[in-house]
């Protein structure tokens, strides 16, 4: 990720805008990073990927990745029968 100081938005804001255009951008204050600047069409792909955590799923949804880690997460919290 393409760093700027918040000093770059006022004078070198084209190259900002342009950095942006290309991927996320970090700007930072006092060597702190503080926000980020992105393309509005990469903004729209990252909330349309956010989901609401309290969705339900039904597991023939999902994909064979989840599918394991979701077995790996229940294998590890669940006892045996014979305990």
């Amino acid at each position: 990720m393409q760093e700027f100081k918040v000093s770059d938005l006022a004078r070198n804001s084209t190259d900002v805008r342009y950095a942006a255009a290309r991927g996320p951008v970090m700007i930072t204050e006092r060597n702190k990073p503080r926000f980020v600047i992105m393309s509005y069409e990469d903004f729209q792909t990252l909330r349309d990927r956010t989901e609401d955590p309290r969705r339900v799923l039904d597991v023939h949804d999902l994909s064979r990745d989840d599918d394991a880690e979701l077995h790996a997460a229940l294998e590890g919290s669940i006892l045996p029968e014979d305990r």
